[in-house]
């Protein structure tokens, strides 16, 4: 699809899978700016005697380790050529991280919590970069991808002012309710990845059951993009 024209407008605008990532990445995206923007204040809660010293070297280690196990899903990813379980992992990591910072008070140590802040982070990290390539690997043409690469990261980035609004000021120190916000997103993106798996799973069964090969005989067959018969769609 490297045309411009009415037929490759429309295909990029009617595209699903561009509009459920959208919403994908803006769930995920809500839970990394949680941290990121709010990790040294959860820590600061966790005990009210830290010094500002303490915080940030607290803070600090919590990105290392996530951009380790960044690198390294990546890197799995590639080998296995396989995206979306990955994601699936990564969100089933912060799930586990959520489920001790619901947890009421005194339920679980200072220790545990801050452990937990972790498992939030490590597991955001390990999806929300593999979600750029799982919407780039099933697009096609300079055009079409342009549009959904901008789109997802563009309006999917809302995740970002809803994290700054989840937590409040009136919720500490446990900051109960937004936590409960953001698990509830990351919830919905997991749902989300598994129908997109099935949406991508169905397409392929069609295609090689030569249910597509209509769109041979198309006057724009030839800047068609992904939605060519022959175009390889995975997950």
């Amino acid at each position: 699809m490297d045309i411009l024209n009415a037929d490759a407008i429309k295909r990029c605008l009617c595209d699903w899978k561009i509009w459920i990532n959208i919403v994908i990445y803006a769930c995920t995206v809500s839970t990394t700016y949680s941290i990121n923007l709010f990790g040294p204040t959860l820590i600061q809660n966790l005990d009210p005697t830290y010094k500002p010293k303490t915080i940030l070297l607290l803070s600090a280690p919590i990105f290392l380790v996530a951009a380790v196990f960044c690198l390294a899903s990546a890197w799995v990813s590639d080998r296995l050529h396989h995206r979306a379980g990955i994601v699936l992992i990564g969100y089933l990591i912060s799930f586990v991280g959520f489920a001790v910072l619901l947890t009421p008070k005194g339920a679980v140590t200072i220790r545990i919590r801050y452990m937990a802040i972790y498992f939030v982070n490590i597991g955001t990290y390990i999806s929300l970069p593999i979600l750029w390539t799982m919407l780039a690997n099933n697009v096609s043409g300079v055009y079409k991808t342009a549009f959904a690469s901008s789109m997802q990261i563009g309006f999917g980035s809302v995740g970002g002012i809803i994290a700054s609004s989840a937590y409040r000021v009136q919720d500490r120190p446990l900051y109960f309710v937004g936590h409960l916000i953001i698990f509830v997103l990351l919830v919905i993106a997991f749902i989300l990845v598994c129908v997109f798996v099935a949406g991508i799973y169905f397409e392929k069964k069609k295609r090689q059951q030569g249910k597509r090969d209509y769109r041979l005989q198309s006057p724009n067959i030839d800047n068609m993009g992904d939605d060519h018969p022959h175009f390889e769609l995975t997950y």
